[in-house]
């Protein structure tokens, strides 16, 4: 079926900010984040993804924005072409060896694609997923597809999750009309991230696989936008000021906490889409399309949020210290671990026999066995051991 494909709004949100209008209110900023640009050429780029070593990105001429490629990289080896010969494509995730994508022709449909990054290989997703319409903004974890669906016919946009292992698809959120959508984020474990654009405010939502609850991040800005997520269920996303490039900010927000801006933009400049990846280090990189508002050109730029977390025990008695989340297990094994940004660690200390816990090097926990610390930096706790009396 022939149609014009549906405006990729969020791709390169920067852009699509200009004629727009935002009144904002940012939470108190916590030291920025250190960003490193990582695709900053003089082409437009867009729509990181990335695992381990391997990173993929749309790229467009700034003279033909209409016509990008997607690419993808294995460190510092060759920059590979993901779509097809004549055809155009946008970015979208990557699970192990599988890399999920957009592709379209000319002005006909485009549905989402699966790469193999070993083989090169493309293939299609079934016909309850690549449909007439078109469906866009893939994301991949596991089982979980997370993609966009536009009908043209009725101005309609739904956030599908699509299970590859049961063949099952469920419907996240819908909207419908010229100045109303829904768009898809990032799914990364049992966790799915999502936006909604009205005129009365633009906001992101989390939904848990696990338990089939939907929570919408709490609104403290009128525009909040392009989220991406962690797999424990932290959302980070952007926050707008009134216009593109005034007072945005990449957030983050815990499960149960508070939005902490992690970084604020330079007048001028905006947050595209974004993209979690939690590496096996324990550490976490934050990929975001960086908007210059002016020039109306994109660059991909990253930030890690994460820090080092370190136990030492003291004293003439012996014990163990763990940690959850897991990673601390002093006494036995690791004395120190990697932990993102707005995890709480609890602490405890577990006394041999003969031995007693005199107390943490941290005032607020004092002698209690157990000690909560929200990691913003790096941590450095002690822990004292006594003989038994």
């Amino acid at each position: 079926m022939r149609k014009t494909k549906h405006v990729k709004i969020l791709g390169l949100l920067g852009a699509a900010l200009l004629g727009c209008t935002f009144l904002a209110t940012a939470s108190a900023a916590t030291p920025n984040l250190v960003i490193t640009g990582v695709r900053t050429t003089s082409a437009d780029e867009y729509t990181p993804s990335s695992q381990g070593d391997w990173f993929s990105w749309a790229q467009a001429s700034h003279a033909h924005p209409n016509r990008p490629n997607v690419y993808v990289q294995d460190g510092s080896g060759p920059k590979i072409k993901v779509n097809a010969p004549g055809t155009n494509g946008e970015g979208g995730g990557i699970d192990g060896q599988t890399l999920v994508y957009y592709e379209w022709k000319g002005n006909y449909a485009g549905n989402i694609r699966e790469f193999d990054l070993q083989t090169h290989q493309r293939s299609d997703f079934p016909a309850i997923v690549s449909t007439k319409w078109d469906e866009y903004y893939p994301s991949i974890s596991g089982q979980w597809v997370l993609f966009t669906r536009y009908i043209s016919d009725t101005h309609r946009t739904a956030v599908e999750l699509y299970n590859t292992q049961t063949h099952r698809l469920s419907t996240l959120g819908t909207d419908h009309g010229r100045h109303r959508w829904v768009y898809s984020g990032q799914v990364n474990g049992e966790y799915a991230v999502w936006g909604r654009v009205r005129p009365g405010g633009w906001n992101v939502y989390l939904f848990n696989i696990a338990t089939h609850t939907t929570t919408m991040i709490p609104h403290v800005a009128f525009s909040q936008y392009n989220p991406s997520v962690a797999p424990d269920g932290t959302v980070y996303y952007g926050q707008s000021g009134n216009g593109c490039g005034k007072a945005a900010s990449l957030v983050r927000y815990a499960p149960g906490g508070v939005a902490t801006v992690l970084h604020k933009f330079p007048a001028g400049l905006d947050m595209g889409s974004s993209y979690v990846d939690a590496r096996s280090d324990g550490s976490l990189q934050v990929f975001f399309t960086q908007a210059n508002c002016r020039q109306k050109r994109t660059d991909i730029y990253m930030g890690i949020d994460s820090y080092t977390v370190a136990v030492s025990k003291t004293g003439s008695g012996t014990g163990l210290v763990t940690s959850y989340p897991a990673g601390i297990s002093c006494g036995t094994a690791a004395c120190q671990s990697t932990f993102h940004g707005g995890v709480s660690v609890t602490f405890t200390a577990t006394p041999d026999s003969g031995s007693v816990f005199s107390g943490w090097s941290d005032p607020s926990c004092g002698s209690t066995p157990t000690c909560a610390i929200d990691v913003e930096s790096d941590v450095s706790l002690t822990a004292t051991f006594d003989p038994s009396p």
